[in-house]
């Protein structure tokens, strides 16, 4: 799979689990929930798709940020500047959320160059 339909599947996939992250976790922000079920999925999702990109572990995590992101702005424009923290701090918030899914990506991507006999 090229790295450019891989990324174009993370960005959907993480446009859809914000966008279903209130049913997931039960609160509208993934963080604001005690929770782990939504960073196990970032893991899992992060995971899936390294082990069809191997060479670039940060495509997918790249594109669950960027889906997640524009799910994030897309609720934002309705809403205004009244609803919870500022619209600055939640990219931040979402980067170390995301830093599961860039572990998921490189262990899978990891272990399939070690598999194959790749080198680096």
């Amino acid at each position: 799979m090229s790295k450019y339909a891989v990324g174009g599947v993370a960005t959907l996939l993480g446009l859809v689990l914000w966008l279903s992250s209130s049913t997931i976790v039960g609160t509208a922000e993934p963080w604001a929930s005690s929770e782990r079920t939504y960073l196990i999925l970032l893991f899992i999702s992060g995971a899936v798709l390294g082990f069809f990109e191997p060479r670039h572990i940060w495509v997918a995590p790249a594109g669950l940020y960027l889906g997640q992101l524009l799910a994030i702005v897309i609720q934002a424009i309705p809403a205004g500047s009244a609803a919870g923290e500022p619209l600055v701090l939640k990219p931040l918030f979402l980067l170390t959320y995301n830093s599961f899914s860039l572990v998921g990506a490189a262990l899978t991507g990891g272990v399939r160059h070690w598999r194959a006999g790749s080198p680096g």
